[in-house]
């Protein structure tokens, strides 16, 4: 196996590692918070949420950096605050560009209501 310009001695621990943290910091690259993702040798995976009340209808996720080839898709979640209130809305996933996404909320009864939604981005 070679390296850039030199042999990968298999039986040099030490170098061993260095290969493998060398391949690792060209191949991962991640952002951590409430807001975030990771990016994996061109799989990213990005995460969110919007955490105020909502009732039915579209709403509007912005990557905040945009996928650079796409945005395969984005799983929303119904996010419930208080515990038995009734936050009886479904949510769905909409269509997807490169830096934003839909998600659509539901219900069966008018009137209701969710406290916000959680979402998990997956494009390249």
């Amino acid at each position: 196996m070679t390296l850039g310009n030199a042999d990968l001695n298999k039986a040099d621990t030490g170098q061993l590692l260095t290969a493998i943290l060398a391949i690792i910091d060209r191949t991962v690259s991640v952002t951590l918070g409430a807001t975030g993702q990771i990016a994996i040798a061109g799989l990213v995976i990005k995460w969110g949420g919007m955490h105020t009340l909502l009732g039915e209808g579209g709403y509007e996720v912005n990557f905040t950096l945009p996928f650079p080839a796409g945005c395969y898709r984005l799983f929303p979640v119904a996010y419930n605050g208080l515990v038995g209130s009734e936050a009886d809305l479904w949510a769905q996933s909409g269509v997807t560009y490169a830096d934003s996404g839909t998600v659509i909320f539901q219900g069966v009864l008018a009137g209701k209501f969710c406290d916000g939604f959680d979402w998990i981005a997956i494009g390249h």
